[in-house]
């Protein structure tokens, strides 16, 4: 999965059918340079928000959350072990060379970050004041400090799985979607799901749509009448 997946799309409540803001940026540990949250940016209130990566319930024209409690306002205390990442951010390598802004990332797997190029985010050698330093000759030195390999690999350990195939334990309760219409088809013969465009929502769509994996998509498909 890849940054630009996601970048500038609205995210949507399931629960409210409401618009919270669009995704900007993509905050990762300044320790071992792996993604934690999106940046939100509300326009209209003028906030800025904090969105946990396996908070995400699903992404297609839209991502989805439970509801806006699954975001936090950005407070500095709580990106203080934090970078974000977003198209002001410039690298340059160890030597000064400018090589361009910030526009993708892999968000899980192999790990890499775009400038002018892909690097392996093992290469960055310093993130501040909206600025990542690139050094390729960098190696792990002989003699270093163990307790914070150790810590790094605490960190590693902390990790959840992949967020970006929705599952449906995201959202244990889906009975808010009864009485709602469903405003596009959802058909995939493949896992047994057949709902039509006009389908008043009651508990057997909920249930046809939770055995096919379909809810987050119900959800984003459907509005209260």
């Amino acid at each position: 999965m890849f940054f630009k997946e996601f970048y500038d799309k609205e995210l949507l409540s399931v629960q409210s059918g409401k618009q919270i803001g669009k995704v900007k940026g993509v905050f990762i540990n300044k320790l071992t340079k792996k993604p934690k949250a999106f940046m939100v940016k509300d326009n209209k209130e003028n906030k800025m928000y904090l969105l946990p990566l396996k908070k995400v319930a699903g992404n297609n024209d839209k991502i989805a959350v439970y509801n806006k409690r699954s975001l936090v306002e950005i407070e500095e205390n709580l990106i203080k072990d934090l970078f974000l990442l977003s198209e002001d951010v410039i690298a340059y390598s160890h030597e000064g060379k400018a090589l361009g802004n910030f526009t993708d990332m892999t968000l899980d797997g192999d790990r890499y970050i775009w400038f002018d190029k892909p690097y392996p985010v093992k290469f960055i050698s310093g993130l501040e004041n909206s600025t990542v330093t690139i050094n390729m000759g960098l190696k792990k030195p002989k003699d270093a400090n163990p307790a914070m390999d150790e810590t790094s690999k605490a960190e590693e350990k902390k990790e959840s799985p992949s967020p970006y195939v929705p599952k449906q334990t995201t959202v244990s309760d889906y009975s808010f979607l009864i009485g709602r219409i469903v405003i596009r088809d959802i058909i995939d013969e493949t896992v047994g799901v057949n709902i039509k465009k006009g389908t008043v929502i009651n508990q057997s769509v909920i249930d046809m749509a939770k055995k096919g994996g379909k809810l987050v998509y119900l959800a984003l498909s459907s509005l209260l009448d």
